[in-house]
């Protein structure tokens, strides 16, 4: 989502999102890449959501359960794994992610959905279980070295620009007049 809106492909005014997903067609939403923007699912759900909502001029359209279901349900759909992952439920993987409601962008907390949808963000995470396995506890990963990986991909960005000729392109143009 954030890519079309950040290189405007226009996957919002010309997309049929919504009327795919009345269809049946299983729509994922997801957070791939961090070259040009947030990797935050959260904030990806928002702006699908609002996008929508602003463009068709309905706010009706693409309600926050729906979202919701693209990130979860349509997504295992999406991966191929309909009946592994995607919604808790006997025989399927123990996937959590546990928020911190009592955070500001949560409240105030009567519907714990649209707050997810239209106010959190991934900072506001506090648990992540995968498969059964505790990976992040208290917001903070267990399983990696997080200053160490961003300490070497940071270490990795002259090379990869003058690598793929995007070190000019990637400057800021300032002053902006």
């Amino acid at each position: 989502m954030l890519r079309s809106l950040h290189n405007a492909y226009g996957n919002v005014v010309r997309g049929h999102i919504p009327e795919l997903l009345e269809a049946g067609v299983a729509a994922g939403l997801g957070s791939d890449h961090a070259s040009s923007g947030i990797v935050d699912l959260c904030q990806e759900m928002l702006l699908l959501a609002g996008a929508y909502k602003e463009v068709r001029e309905d706010a009706t359209v693409l309600p926050p359960e729906r979202v919701l279901e693209m990130a979860t349900v349509h997504g295992a759909r999406c991966a191929l794994w309909p009946d592994a992952l995607g919604a808790l439920e006997v025989g399927r993987r123990a996937d959590l992610t546990l928020f911190d409601t009592a955070r500001p962008e949560w409240q105030p907390l009567y519907n714990p959905v649209a707050n997810l949808v239209y106010s959190a963000t991934g900072k506001s995470v506090d648990t992540v279980i995968v498969d059964g396995r505790v990976l992040v506890a208290g917001g903070r990963a267990l399983t990696l070295d997080e200053p160490a990986i961003l300490a070497a991909a940071q270490e990795l960005v002259p090379r990869i620009l003058a690598r793929t000729g995007l070190g000019a392109r990637a400057a800021p143009r300032w002053p902006v007049l």
